[in-house]
């Protein structure tokens, strides 16, 4: 695991206030109805706390134009490393794409036009670009599977501390989601998006193995991104096939090439020896 100054006192450091502002964040959650969708945690507690422990990106590209992220907050350094690549006051449209967990709306792909509330200030979405994939008939637009889904509000006060300037466009996708229309809203998404666009997928890897199985799993995938190959998509163990047959097609299209930054598991990371408990991560960048 890269980006880490000490795995286990970093480890140790964010678990607890993990389960508290989850705790916290669901009590919330039911007891009023949110007028916005919201990040994990409504403080900055945690997200300062990841920040401090990785290592500083001193020069950040602007030439990067998809990341590959997970949403696990146990590795939620991993995630603060990887968007330290593209931090910048710019503005930029931010597409995240994200499994939809609980299989939730009537159709494959659920994008929405809510903003998000973090602690940072709202994320206000890009309504323009919403508005064309809904009118494109690609995906449905509904704000309900997105109260829980944390695919994407696992991710959105990254996005706003390090993209402060940012909007977003969620889009999450049902397992019944086929390759072609995965590949209709790739190329779609490059017709409808500023050539500056960031194009994220937000994505855990093996899961309920053993870490030699899910090191062994993680290399076929691996492979298949330095490839930008997703004709054996279906095989590899990812969280959502056709999240990322999206990003891979859109980051072929776009002529941007994958480099990894780092692979962990929880398993690296807590020491767990259960195979139950276990979840496998590889991100990095495209450019």
């Amino acid at each position: 695991m890269t980006g880490l100054k000490h795995p286990r006192l970093g480890y140790l450091i964010l678990l607890l206030p993990l389960f508290l502002g989850i705790w916290a964040g669901v009590r919330e959650r039911t007891a009023v109805e949110p007028i916005n969708l919201r990040a994990t945690f409504s403080q900055p507690d945690f997200y300062e706390q990841v920040y401090s422990i990785i290592e500083p990106t001193e020069q950040k590209s602007t030439d990067i134009k998809g990341l590959l992220v997970n949403h696990h907050l146990l590795a939620a350094n991993l995630i603060a490393q990887a968007f330290e690549q593209v931090a910048t006051k710019d503005a930029r449209t931010v597409v995240l794409l994200a499994p939809n967990h609980f299989e939730q709306g009537s159709k494959g792909m659920i994008t929405s036009d809510n903003s998000w509330a973090t602690p940072y200030g709202q994320l206000f979405c890009d309504c323009n670009i919403v508005s064309k994939l809904k009118s494109s008939g690609l995906v449905e637009m509904d704000d309900q599977p997105f109260i829980k889904e944390h695919g994407i509000s696992g991710l959105v006060a990254f996005i706003k501390k390090s993209l402060p300037n940012s909007r977003i466009v969620p889009i999450i996708f049902k397992v019944s989601t086929t390759p072609a229309q995965a590949k209709q809203l790739a190329d779609y998404l490059l017709k409808i998006l500023p050539s500056d666009a960031l194009i994220i997928a937000s994505l855990d890897m093996s899961h309920y193995v053993a870490d030699k199985i899910a090191d062994s799993n993680d290399n076929k995938t691996v492979i298949a991104l330095e490839n930008l190959d997703v004709s054996n998509a279906d095989k590899l163990e990812v969280d959502s096939k056709a999240a990322f047959r999206v990003l891979v097609e859109a980051m072929k299209l776009r002529g941007a090439n994958f480099n990894l930054l780092a692979r962990s598991s929880s398993a690296k990371i807590t020491g767990s020896k259960n195979p139950l408990d276990n979840t496998s991560y590889i991100t990095g960048y495209f450019r």
